[in-house]
């Protein structure tokens, strides 16, 4: 009986909202900073956490906010936020977009994405038989894409995936039986395991969106 009180007594701690406070040790979950027409009334990384724990969530992806690490003034423009644009998909890892940061001047800022490719490779020995195994991971980061900020301070987040390793990189990253075995690439079968999407402005030390997946 001890144990869910407990359990409910820190559920309902948790639930409430907490002011943000602009410390650099400070990392936050969800959107940190305001809503244009909002309050600045968000849920810490912890108090998150938490809470997916308790509600059998973990594994929700959502993007990891550090406030002190955007100019001052800065805040999310809707259409819906950070949340729910920036996305997971199998074939393109982490994406962001649709939505704006503002108040930010002339600052401008740069995506970068790194995901972790994998195929599935055929081994085929020369009685022809085949053995299909998947290769291992392979990391690529993409080319960093700036973004800039327009007259009204504002710059729109948009991201770009990087490109898939080779067939012949998936065949070499391929493990077969022996080496009297061929690898061969099996089309249609790149799949992104994981990716990594970060937003950094300009003369910041440190990122200010983190996005990964999963």
């Amino acid at each position: 009986m001890g144990s869910h009180t407990g359990a409910i007594a820190a559920l309902n701690l948790f639930a409430l909202p907490q002011t943000i406070v602009r410390q650099p040790s400070q990392v936050y979950n969800r959107a940190s900073l305001p809503f244009e027409g909002h309050t600045t009334m968000k849920y810490p990384t912890f108090i998150t956490a938490t809470i997916m724990l308790m509600l059998g969530l973990v594994g929700a992806a959502e993007p990891i906010i550090v406030a002190t690490c955007a100019p001052n003034g800065a805040t999310f423009k809707p259409r819906n936020g950070p949340t729910s644009d920036c996305q997971c998909s199998s074939a393109s890892g982490a994406t962001c977009s649709g939505f704006s940061i503002c108040g930010i001047g002339n600052t401008n800022a740069t995506v970068t994405v790194t995901s972790k490719f994998s195929a599935t490779v055929q081994c085929e020995n020369g009685g022809h038989q085949i053995v299909e195994v998947k290769s291992q991971d392979i990391p690529v980061t993409g080319e960093p894409e700036p973004l800039v900020a327009g007259k009204n301070g504002c710059l729109a987040v948009t991201s770009q995936s990087p490109a898939p390793p080779t067939p012949a990189q998936f065949e070499a990253a391929a493990t077969c039986p022996n080496r009297n075995w061929t690898p061969i690439f099996k089309t249609g079968t790149i799949v992104v395991d994981s990716s990594t999407l970060t937003l950094r402005f300009d003369g910041f030390g440190c990122d200010f969106l983190t996005f990964s997946c999963p």
